[in-house]
C-alpha cells in the first residue's frame, strides 16, 4: 500500500480540478468484484494530452492513478484508493478490412457489430457492456477461446501513456535490442522464459505474459494481463474474425459435473467452437427467473454441456449421445444468454449466503479437469458449503463460486481457508489462479505460491521498470463490499426486504449494456449515476447514512421506472420498486401528488377542460414545451351500451383511464372487434389501477386506490394498457395483501390469441396483407408478453416489429420540467429514428405513453386493436 501524502494530494486535486464529490466517490468504489474501496477521486480524461497531463502530475506529487471502463471486473482490479480515470466516453471504433483501431472505452459487442461479416473473437460473456481496455488489460476471453485464444492473441498494436507521461506505440515484431529500455527488459525477462513454474496451461491470465514476448518479438504482449500496472493504453489495433455462416449447438446430459467434464476430451476431438458447462444449481435458477426460460433448458440434469459447431454435426451429434441438438438460431440465442448471465443468476438466489468470486475462474488443464473438480468438491463440503459450477469446459476454467455469506466473519475465515487449499490443488494440478479475470486483489496476493520466488520477482522487477514511483498499481485497503451494517429499514412495499432488495446488485453492470430496454436514462448519457448499479450504490451508501441524498434523489427521479430492470437484470434488480419505496420516505413532492391523482384530474378536466395551461404548467412544474393533454369531451362509458348483459359475459373489459376519459376509440375497437367474434365482454370502469401514484411514490394513496377497484372475483379481466397490466398483476398485491385478481387478470391481446378459432384465423387472413409496423410498450416486455400484440396483428397484416428501447416518456416522467431533455435524448436515442423509417404506413404503439411521445414528433400511431378493428373489417 502506497501512502498518499494529504499535502501532495491537495496539491494535485488543485493542479488538476479535482472535484470533492462523495457520491461520485461512492459509484467509483464498488465493481464487479466483492470489493470496496474509496477512491481519491473520479476524472474523465478529454483527450491524449489531458491522459498526460494526469499523469505527470501524478508523478509529480506521487498520486496512484487507475484506468477503469466499465467496472465489470471481478478480482477486484478496477477499485483502488487512486485517482480513478474513467475512459467509458473514449469507444471510437475505426475499422479497415479486418483490423479495428479502438480507444479502449469501446465496447466489446459494439466492435464486433462495427464490421459486416466479422467479429471480435476472443468475446466474455459480459461482452455486451465491458470494454476492451478492460479486456486487454485482464487478458481476457470467452466462450469461443479454443477458437479465438486470449486478448494477447488479438492485439497487434497499442498506443500507450506510460508512467512518466510519454506515448509510446508498441506493435508486434518492432523489438529493438538496441533501444536501452527495451535492453533493460529483456535482460528481466529472458532467464526466466524456461521457468518450470509457468502453469501448464495455456488459459492462463496470471502474471505477465513474459513468454509471449518472444512469440510478438515485441514488449507489446505484456500490457495484456498487466492490468494497467505498466501504462495505459489509450488505443489498440486489434484482430477481426470472419463470423460464421452457420453454428449449430448440441446439449449432453450427464448425472454429475464430474462426469461432464470427463467427456470433454471426446467432445474435443470433433472440433467444437465453444464447449461450457452448466450445473443443476444454475439451471434451476433459470427457469425460476422471468427473463432466461427458455423450452430447450426445461430439464433438469446434474449439469450439462453446450457444444457448438461452425458446421452441420448432426449425424455424428446423433452418433455421440447429444440429447438435443438445436439448429434454431433463436434458440441457440436464448441459450446462451442463459450461459452468459450465469453470474447475475446465480446471484439471485434469495439468501444470506451468496455465491462469491474468489476461485471463480482457476483453470487447469483439460485431462486433470475431473480431479480438479472432484478434489475441489470434497473442499468445499469440508468447510461446510458448496458451490456452483458453470462455464468453460473446453478450456479447463470452470466458473466456480462457493456459498458464502461475507457478513458472518466465520464464512470469511472459509473463504480464506477454502482458497488456501484450492491453490495446493492449483499447484498440484500444473493449474493458475485465473484464467480470464484477472489477479487484482483476490489473487494478486498468493502468485507466488502459484509462479515460485523468481519468477514473482521477475514480474516485479518489470513493473518497477515500467513503473517506478508504483502510480500505477493498486492501492489502498479494501472491506468486503456488504461487509458493513445496515440498520433495517421497514418500507411500505417491501416491508423487512428493502435492504436484502438494495443488495440484490452484485455489481456486474448489465444496466450499463447498450441494447435492449434496461437501463435509458444510462443508454443516453452514459452516467454511471443513472445506471441501476449506480443507483443501487447510492441507495446503499444513503443506507449507511453517507451525504448522498441529493445525489440519489436526482438519480431516482431520473429513473423511468420502465420496468426494464426487472426483467433485464440477471439479479433481479427492480429499480423501480426501489424508486417508490423511496420517494414515499423522503416525502412525495406536491407535483407527485398532483399527478398521482391522474384520474381525478381526468374526471374534472372532462367536465370543465383545462383552463390558464401556461399558469397551471408553470405552478406543477410541467416544462413550458409541453401541452397537458385534454380529456375527450365524451367518456367512453357514457357513449358506449354493451348489447348484453353483465350476467351474460364471458370476460369484462377493464376500461382504464386512458380509455375512460382520452382514447374511447381503443373501448370502441375492442367491444367492435368482441362483437364481431361473437364473443360477449362487458365493459366496466372500476377506477384507476393506481399507477400513476405508485410510480410517484405516492403509496399511501395508490393503496387506496387498488383497494377501492371494484373487480369481479369470478372469469377473466382483460386490460388493454401494459402499464395497468403490471400494475395490477405485479405491483398490486404489495400495497394490498387482499388483492386476488392476479389469475383473472390478461392482456387484451393474449386474451383474442386464445379465443379467435382456427377457422376465424383463415377467415380474417388476406392473401393480400398491408404491412403495418408495431411497437411494444417497456413495461409489455418485462412481463413477456411483447410478441402477443405481434402474433394478433400477424393475423390481419404483415407485421414489421420496430426494435427499439423505451420512448422515453414514460407517464409524467416527460412532462416535468427537469426530465424533458432526458425524455427527449431517450426517446430520440432509437424509438423516434425507427419510427421515422416507417415512412408512411400505418405504426401499432400498445402503450399510452409510446402514443404521446411519437404524437411529440407528430407521429401517428394508434393501439394495435384499434389497427386490429380497422384490418379485420
Amino acid at each position: 500500500m502506497q501512502e498518499v501524502s494529504k499535502e501532495n494530494l491537495q496539491l494535485f486535486k488543485q493542479e488538476m480540478h479535482l472535484q470533492e464529490d462523495e457520491a461520485l466517490i461512492t459509484l467509483y468504489s464498488t465493481d464487479a468484484s466483492v470489493y470496496r474501496c474509496k477512491p481519491l477521486g473520479v476524472m474523465f480524461p478529454k483527450n491524449e494530452q489531458h491522459v498526460v497531463d494526469i499523469v505527470k502530475a501524478a508523478a509529480k506529487y506521487k498520486i496512484p492513478v487507475l484506468a477503469r471502463g466499465a467496472g465489470t471486473s471481478l478480482s477486484g482490479q478496477a477499485v483502488s484508493e487512486s485517482v480513478i480515470l474513467d475512459f467509458c466516453a473514449w469507444d471510437n471504433i475505426t475499422v479497415k478490412d479486418d483490423i479495428a483501431t479502438v480507444q479502449p472505452g469501446a465496447v466489446i459487442d459494439e466492435i464486433s457489430r462495427s464490421q459486416s461479416g466479422y467479429r471480435f473473437g476472443p468475446a466474455p460473456a459480459s461482452g455486451n457492456r465491458s470494454t476492451i481496455g478492460g479486456l486487454l488489460a485482464n487478458n481476457g476471453t470467452g466462450v469461443h477461446s479454443i477458437v479465438y485464444g486470449m486478448a494477447v492473441d488479438c492485439l497487434l498494436k497499442a498506443k500507450v501513456v506510460l508512467a512518466d507521461g510519454s506515448i509510446r506505440t508498441f506493435a508486434r515484431n518492432d523489438l529493438d535490442r538496441n533501444d536501452k529500455f527495451t535492453k533493460k527488459v529483456l535482460g528481466i525477462i529472458e532467464p526466466h522464459a524456461n521457468s518450470k513454474y509457468w502453469p501448464k496451461t495455456w488459459r492462463n491470465a496470471s502474471g505477465l505474459n513474459l513468454r509471449k514476448v518472444m512469440d510478438f518479438k515485441s514488449l507489446l504482449p505484456l500490457f495484456c494481463g498487466s492490468e494497467g500496472q505498466l501504462g495505459i493504453i489509450i488505443e489498440a489495433d486489434i484482430q477481426l474474425f470472419p463470423k460464421p455462416q452457420q453454428t449449430q449447438m448440441a446439449l449432453f446430459y450427464y448425472e454429475s459435473v464430474y462426469e461432464a467434464v470427463k467427456d470433454v476430451p471426446n467432445l474435443l476431438s470433433s472440433k467444437p467452437s465453444a464447449v461450457e458447462l452448466m450445473d443443476r444449481t444454475i439451471l434451476e435458477l433459470a427457469r425460476k427467473s422471468s427473463h432466461f426460460q427458455t423450452k430447450a433448458l426445461q430439464d433438469s440434469p446434474e449439469a450439462i454441456l453446450i457444444v457448438e459447431y461452425c458446421e452441420d454435426k448432426r449425424q455424428q451429434l446423433s452418433e455421440m449421445g447429444a440429447h438435443m441438438i438445436i439448429d434454431d438460431q433463436e434458440t441457440q440465442q436464448e441459450i446462451w444468454t442463459t450461459r452468459k448471465e450465469g453470474l447475475g443468476i446465480l446471484m439471485s438466489i434469495d439468501q444470506k449466503r451468496k455465491p462469491i468470486p474468489f476461485i471463480e475462474d482457476c483453470a487447469v488443464p483439460v485431462d486433470v479437469l475431473p480431479e480438479y473438480v472432484k478434489r475441489l468438491d470434497k473442499i468445499l463440503k469440508k468447510h461446510g458449503t458448496n458451490g456452483a459450477y458453470y462455464a468453460h469446459a473446453s478450456a479447463g476454467c470452470l466458473h466456480i463460486r462457493p456459498l458464502l455469506d461475507l457478513s458472518d466473519q466465520q464464512d470469511q475465515k472459509r473463504m480464506d481457508q477454502i482458497l488456501d487449499e484450492c491453490i495446493d490443488l492449483l499447484t498440484d494440478l500444473g493449474g493458475t489462479l485465473t484464467g480470464e479475470h484477472g489477479d487484482g486483489r483476490s489473487k494478486g496476493p498468493y502468485l507466488e505460491r502459484i509462479f515460485g520466488k523468481e519468477l514473482v520477482g521477475a514480474f516485479e522487477d518489470v513493473r518497477k521498470a515500467f513503473d517506478p514511483q508504483d502510480i500505477f498499481r493498486l492501492n489502498g485497503r479494501t472491506q468486503f463490499r456488504q461487509d458493513f451494517s445496515i440498520p433495517n429499514k421497514k418500507t411500505f412495499l417491501l416491508g423487512d426486504g428493502f435492504v436484502s432488495a438494495v443488495q440484490k446488485c452484485n455489481g456486474e453492470g448489465a444496466c450499463r449494456k447498450k441494447v435492449g430496454v434496461m437501463c435509458p436514462s444510462f443508454q443516453v448519457t452514459g452516467d454511471e449515476a443513472l445506471s441501476t448499479r449506480g443507483r443501487a450504490n447510492l441507495l446503499s451508501a444513503w443506507l449507511e447514512g453517507k451525504k448522498v441524498d441529493k445525489e440519489l434523489e436526482s438519480s431516482l427521479r431520473s429513473c423511468l421506472a420502465c420496468k426494464g430492470c426487472h426483467r433485464e437484470c440477471p439479479s433481479q434488480v427492480d429499480m423501480a420498486i426501489l424508486k417508490a419505496e423511496y420517494l414515499f420516505m423522503s416525502g412525495p413532492t406536491w407535483r407527485d401528488r398532483f399527478f398521482a391523482r391522474f384520474s381525478t384530474l381526468s374526471v374534472l378536466g372532462s367536465k370543465f377542460g383545462i383552463p390558464f395551461q401556461s399558469i397551471v404548467k408553470k405552478v406543477v412544474g410541467v416544462h413550458s414545451k409541453c401541452t397537458l393533454p385534454t380529456p375527450a369531451k365524451k367518456r367512453f362509458s357514457h357513449n358506449y351500451k354493451c348489447p348484453w348483459t353483465i350476467e351474460e359475459c364471458e370476460a369484462f373489459l377493464f376500461v382504464d383511464t386512458h380509455i375512460e376519459f382520452y382514447e374511447p376509440q381503443m373501448g370502441f375497437s375492442a367491444m367492435n372487434v368482441f362483437e364481431k367474434l361473437g364473443h360477449k365482454v362487458f365493459p366496466i370502469y372500476a377506477g384507476c389501477c393506481g399507477r400513476p401514484a405508485f410510480s410517484k411514490g405516492v403509496l399511501d394513496y395508490a393503496k387506496k386506490q387498488v383497494q377501492k377497484l371494484k373487480l369481479p372475483k369470478e372469469k377473466k379481466i382483460i386490460v388493454v394498457e401494459p402499464s395497468c397490466l403490471s400494475m395490477l398483476r405485479d405491483d398490486a398485491i404489495k400495497l394490498d395483501k387482499n388483492f386476488s385478481h392476479e389469475e383473472q387478470l390478461i392482456l387484451l391481446e393474449d386474451y383474442l390469441l386464445s379465443i379467435i378459432s382456427e377457422q376465424q384465423k383463415q377467415q380474417l387472413t388476406s392473401q393480400h396483407k398491408k404491412p403495418l409496423f408495431y411497437h411494444s410498450h417497456c413495461h409489455q416486455k418485462s412481463m413477456h408478453l411483447a410478441m402477443k400484440s405481434k402474433e394478433l396483428l400477424d393475423i390481419v397484416s404483415d407485421v414489421k416489429l420496430i426494435v427499439s428501447g423505451c420512448c422515453g416518456m414514460a407517464g409524467s416522467f416527460g412532462y416535468e420540467k427537469e426530465n424533458y431533455d432526458l425524455a427527449m435524448k431517450v426517446s430520440q436515442d432509437s424509438f423516434i429514428p425507427q419510427l421515422k423509417e416507417c415512412g408512411n404506413a400505418p405504426i401499432a404503439l400498445s402503450g399510452r405513453s409510446c402514443r404521446e411521445m411519437a404524437q411529440r414528433h407528430e407521429i401517428l400511431g394508434e393501439h394495435p386493436i384499434v389497427w386490429f378493428d380497422k384490418l379485420m373489417s
